[in-house]
């Protein structure tokens, strides 16, 4: 193959894999008990987000101007399995008002 020319292989193969990687789970997981101890009030989002990684899910409470109140992010295991299910608020500022740990 001369430099400089494209192969029709490496679209193709480029495509492949953009694909296979957007199919991916996007699934946080269950939170280790190492990790779930180490939270503590008045860690801020950040802290949290460094910690853990993204949640599974995230619930926003609002007033009546939609200025957000407080925020709850869950972290769930994966489908099927048993485990533990943690869920944090935050208050206004984004630091942990509340952490929550349970099984379904």
């Amino acid at each position: 193959m001369k430099p400089g020319c494209w192969s029709p292989v490496l679209p193709a193969l480029l495509a492949l894999v953009g694909s296979l990687w957007s199919a991916a789970p996007c699934v946080a997981g269950e939170v280790d008990m190492r990790d779930y101890i180490m939270l503590e009030e008045g860690m801020t989002e950040a802290e949290v987000l460094y910690r853990l990684g993204p949640y599974d899910y995230e619930t926003v409470y609002s007033d009546y101007y939609h200025i957000p109140i407080r925020k709850r992010w869950a972290y769930m295991p994966a489908y099927g399995k048993r485990g533990w299910i943690t869920e944090i608020t935050f208050d206004h500022r984004g630091r942990i008002q509340q952490i929550e740990r349970y099984r379904p």
